[in-house]
Formats: C-alpha cells, sequence, structure tokens
C-alpha cells in the first residue's frame, strides 16, 4: 500500500551493475550447435549427381565437341573412325598426316553422369553423337542428342 510518510521509490540507474559481455565459453557453444544444425541440414539441400544445370552442362559439352569434330573434318577431310572415336580429337591417330590438332584444350571428358559420351560415326560420312541422360540407356527419353545447327 501506499505510505505517505515513505520517500518516493527513486531508481537510480547510474548504481545498476552494468550488463557482463557474454563470456567466451558461450560464443563457442552458439556457434558449435550452429554448426551442427548446419551439418545436418545442408547435405539435404545440395544436389551432386543430378542438379538443375546437368542437361545443361551436357549440352555445352556436346557442342564443345561437334565443335571440334568440325575442326577435324575440315583439316582431315573426314570424321573419326569408330575405331579412332573421340579420342582423335586430342591425340593424333597413328599414320594421319593432315591433323593439325590437338582440338580440345584436354581429352575427352565423360559426361555429367560419368558415363562416356556416345560416338557413332555414319558411312554416309555423318555422325551421332550423345548423351545417354541420368538413366544411361540408350533410347530412352532422357537421352540428350548434340545440338544441330537449327537450334540455334
Amino acid at each position: 500500500m501506499y505510505d505517505p510518510r515513505q520517500p518516493p521509490l527513486v531508481l537510480n540507474y547510474a548504481c545498476a551493475s552494468p550488463r557482463r559481455p557474454f563470456p567466451f565459453v558461450e560464443v563457442l557453444l552458439v556457434i558449435l550447435i550452429a554448426s551442427v544444425l548446419l551439418a545436418i541440414f545442408t547435405p539435404k539441400f545440395k544436389t551432386t549427381d543430378v542438379g538443375w544445370g546437368t542437361r545443361d552442362v551436357a549440352l555445352y559439352e556436346l557442342d564443345r565437341l561437334a565443335t571440334a569434330l568440325d575442326a577435324f573434318y575440315e583439316d582431315v577431310g573426314r570424321y573419326p573412325t569408330a575405331g579412332e572415336g573421340l579420342d582423335a580429337l586430342y591425340t593424333c591417330p597413328p599414320d594421319l598426316q593432315c591433323w593439325h590438332g590437338p582440338y580440345l584444350e584436354r581429352p575427352v571428358a565423360n559426361d555429367p553422369w560419368h558415363r562416356p559420351f556416345v560416338y557413332i560415326p555414319d558411312p554416309a560420312g555423318d555422325y551421332r553423337l550423345f548423351s545417354l541422360g541420368r538413366d544411361g540407356l540408350q533410347g530412352t527419353a532422357d537421352d540428350i542428342p548434340r545440338p544441330s545447327a537449327e537450334d540455334d
């Protein structure tokens, strides 16, 4: 109850004890908990095998290989044979005098699904070049053919 004889209560903020900063151990504990939570939840959002850009990567590599095959054709007058394969774009096949390669900066890489690109020379003088896609089976809907000039 209110007692008029008592002096009014005055809060003196100057006398209040200053707030102490967080101790070093508490800060480390918060960092540790945040790190554990990130380690648990980050792999769920990370796509390593088949992500949003794997088809685009395959198309880019197919286009790069097609350009190198065209340069090989300009120099040699034919596309590599089935025996020579895509390796003929990086290393000179034996007994080929007019090879002016390498036509690639590095050896032929695999597709984004870690399988080799499929190169099938056509007896008519053209070729088929594609990736088997995610399932790795030829002739399925996810096969990725080389980009053609009509696609540009």
